[in-house]
């Protein structure tokens, strides 16, 4: 008789995607048959949709429910937005997989399929993310940037219906979604910097639960890991979380990172980017360095 884990995950329809996603590939590489328990929740996120995320007043607004069932002993392991887990080395549970990264670039959904670029001066651009904002008047200091709540088929029905003009969503939902045909421009890494851990997914457990750890490990991709820890850790030394206009992305080729890093003013009135290459902690130490200290502004 096979071994029946629980699952817990947020009840979104992309949230069950991708933990769906997630037990595929667990099930390509186990050694042995495991059967699978959804265990559904809703998160603060999920319920608070009124006001931006980073006036919540607290981090892990999508994950803390969902990681409480683990905690509690109601679910054996959770799946997660890698881009959602705080950067808290003290956050209670085990980071045990990072499965394979999706594209972590952002891009641009339009009503009518234009490019940033294209939108006719004063076009509305629709986000809550304080990056994203800072980001897009970078670019387009014309445009008007209003906050936008909702999952991402809100989101993309709102841009449809007129209520804006346009907003900037992670490819890989929209992927996951099925909804590439929305897509009106993808932005490179280096143009419009994604958030920490953008494209993948973090899947937790409790600490000391060996058993549990040891079979997660079977979905773990070494190279997804070393970036989405490097994204963390630059956040972390840098104190930066979903209130500030920071975005970082690291490329891991062999032994080496590549780290992209930019800093921006909430306005979008100034931004330094920093960028990097080495070994983990190396790049990491570097990037964060030049960061805080004395450099031009790009």
């Amino acid at each position: 008789m096979p071994e029946v884990l629980r699952v817990a995950t947020r009840s979104s329809r992309l949230a069950l995607i991708q933990t769906r996603e997630f037990l595929e590939h667990l099930r390509h590489e186990l050694p042995r048959d495991v059967e699978f328990k959804l265990v559904k929740a809703r998160s603060k996120g999920d319920r608070v949709r009124d006001r931006p995320l980073h006036r919540l007043g607290e981090k892990g607004v999508f994950v803390k429910a969902i990681d409480r069932l683990v905690l509690k002993g109601k679910a054996d392991f959770a799946v997660h937005s890698a881009k959602d887990m705080p950067s808290d080395p003290g956050y209670p549970v085990e980071f045990a997989a990072v499965p394979p990264r999706r594209d972590p670039r952002e891009c641009l959904v339009s009503r009518t399929g234009a490019r940033l670029k294209e939108l006719p001066s004063g076009s509305t651009v629709g986000t809550s993310s304080p990056r994203r904002r800072a980001q897009i008047l970078l670019e387009r200091p014309d445009l008007e940037v209003k906050p936008l709540r909702g999952n991402v088929d809100t989101r993309v029905r709102k841009v449809k219906n007129g209520e804006v003009d346009a907003t900037v969503l992670a490819k890989a939902g929209l992927e996951r979604l099925g909804m590439e045909s929305h897509i009106s421009e993808v932005f490179e890494p280096e143009e419009f910097v994604p958030p920490a851990g953008q494209g993948a997914l973090l899947v937790t457990c409790r600490r000391g639960d060996d058993r549990v750890k040891r079979l997660l490990e079977h979905g773990d991709d070494p190279r997804s890991r070393v970036e989405v820890e490097v994204e963390k850790e630059v956040v972390r030394r840098l104190g930066a979380g979903c209130a500030e206009p920071v975005g970082v992305h690291a490329r891991a080729r062999g032994s080496r990172v590549h780290v992209i890093l930019k800093l921006l003013d909430e306005d979008g009135a100034q931004a330094k980017l920093v960028q990097g290459r080495g070994d983990p902690e190396e790049v990491v130490e570097e990037v964060v360095s030049r960061a805080r200290g004395v450099g031009s502004v790009e």
